[in-house]
């Protein structure tokens, strides 16, 4: 769930698939008015947090903290923090390999969930595979990372390991007629390959290799769903597209409003999105 308000916010509240309230009011902690929330994320024994604060005049100065609550304890089970540090990536944590992955500027961090130190080191550290046009991290279930980014003529997709050994890389400069364009959001992982999104291409990448490009004619695009039977869910402004595994449009539909959220499909291949005021089911 996400939580918009125009008020400070530094605790935290939960609900359970019935919309029954399960925690209310519980602090976060570290979080104040001169810090911000970067991450929040559960885990089956407590949750993984990240914070960001910001330089204050006089007394506060810019640091990254890292830390993990379980269930049974109040206090960190371990905490890290970098002075005079910013993180410009979103950080993301694996459940499966229990292993969070976080940043500083041109640096990878990977820190062991399971860590018994209280201030624990990274156990991996490591230079951003793409350089400093780095803008996005994923986790696949394969356990890779893949990062997303661009340089000066391409757009840029690499595959690695959580050490940083690189699986493979790929590059829109070898591709002919595709030009540079900067990924808006992290590598949509799914079974059978990897998708990138820019503005105007959805591009459909496996082990390195382009299988194909699918280029919007109407506005530029905004969010992309990869489902489990191989096809896409992708949005514009005001278009709803289903595209199959060959990157072909199996359906589009333009609604009446402006769209905001990403879609997303029920157990009976339904798809749904919404506007600020309405739902729309389509299938």
């Amino acid at each position: 769930m996400y939580l918009f308000s125009r008020d400070y916010i530094n605790y935290l509240e939960a609900v359970n698939p019935e919309n029954e309230l399960k925690i209310e009011g519980a602090p976060i902690p570290d979080v104040g008015e001169d810090a911000h929330l970067v991450m929040l994320e559960p885990t089956d024994d407590g949750l993984i947090a990240q914070v960001q604060y910001t330089d204050q005049p006089d007394f506060v100065t810019s640091e990254v903290l890292v830390y993990m609550i379980t269930h049974d304890s109040p206090i960190y089970a371990w905490c890290k923090g970098f002075p005079e540090r910013e993180s410009p990536l979103v950080p993301f944590v694996c459940t499966r390999l229990r292993r969070l992955v976080t940043s500083l500027p041109g640096e990878a961090l990977v820190f062991d969930l399971d860590s018994r130190e209280d201030t624990p080191e990274p156990v991996f550290r490591y230079p951003f595979p793409l350089g400093d046009g780095t803008v996005w991290i994923s986790c696949g279930t394969d356990g890779n990372i893949y990062w997303a980014g661009y340089n000066s003529n391409s757009t840029l997709l690499a595959a690695t390991d959580f050490s940083g050994e690189q699986v493979w890389r790929w590059e829109s400069a070898g591709v002919v007629s595709l030009p540079r364009r900067n990924p808006i959001a992290p590598a949509i992982i799914s079974p059978d390959g990897v998708f990138l999104l820019t503005p105007k291409s959805l591009l459909a990448i496996k082990d390195g290799r382009l299988k194909w490009v699918f280029e919007s004619v109407r506005g530029e695009f905004r969010e992309c769903t990869a489902l489990a039977d191989g096809t896409v869910l992708l949005t514009t402004w005001d278009t709803l597209y289903r595209l199959n595994d060959r990157g072909e449009i199996l359906f589009s539909e333009i609604m009446d409003e402006p769209l905001a959220t990403p879609p997303v499909v029920d157990d009976k291949g339904r798809a749904y999105v919404a506007s600020a005021e309405t739902l729309y089911a389509i299938g």
